[in-house]
């Protein structure tokens, strides 16, 4: 590869100078200068002898992979919007249930009472029950919606953290020692902020990865 650019899902470059790379897992035998490398798995340089490079773990890397991801995001917000207004009208109906419910108690005996005894029930204790009855019926029926809404929001979230879980696999490797000025990134999800490290030059570490320090920070 010199000066060009190579997109698929593996690829392997015998030599690269120049040029841009975009794939799932990149291996590169010998990696001269300002190659451009994006992956969402893993980047293996087998040897390094330039510098200017970039090498970047993207999990959105892919067209179709940042668009689910932000249709995702979008339907989360407005579901997280409309969560929120369920649980406010849900909360309104309990309160009205737990305020009234020595009331409903109170008619339930009344009327039981009346039936028992073969008396006329009052038209304004029917009225009455009926309301209550209605307002048990409605706090079920928001309660219902909710659980599913809150259990759609659940969902969704939890297949966004799984883009967050491949970073966190995610590995660029350098089998050579580190030459002149090269820079490695890691693009993160939620929080979405880009992690960028430049090894020293000489330097013989190897296996790069993010990983959650104790106070839940990446780095």
């Amino acid at each position: 590869l010199e000066h060009g650019s190579v997109e698929a899902r593996k690829i392997e470059i015998v030599q690269a100078l120049g040029g841009s790379v975009k794939g799932r897992e990149i291996d590169v035998e010998l990696c001269s200068s300002r190659v451009k490398l994006t992956a969402s798995k893993t980047i293996q340089i087998q040897k390094l002898q330039g510098s200017e490079n970039i090498f970047t773990i993207d999990p959105l890397m892919q067209k179709e992979k940042k668009e689910g991801f932000d249709e995702m995001n979008s339907e989360i917000g407005e579901l997280r919007k409309n969560v929120n207004e369920i649980k406010r009208e849900v909360d309104k109906y309990k309160k009205i249930v737990t305020d009234n419910q020595a009331s409903s108690n109170e008619v339930k005996q009344r009327l039981i009472y009346y039936k028992k005894n073969g008396v006329q029930m009052p038209a304004s204790f029917i009225t009455k029950y009926r309301q209550l009855k209605k307002i048990k019926e409605q706090l079920e029926n928001i309660t219902n919606e909710y659980n599913v809404k809150n259990d759609k929001l659940l969902l969704l979230t939890t297949k966004t953290a799984s883009f967050q879980d491949n970073i966190i696999d995610a590995r660029i490797i350098n089998r050579d020692r580190w030459v002149g000025h090269n820079e490695i990134i890691f693009k993160l999800v939620n929080p979405p902020i880009q992690l960028s490290y430049k090894p020293k030059e000489g330097s013989a570490d190897k296996i790069f990865a993010v990983v959650e320090n104790d106070e839940g920070e990446y780095e």
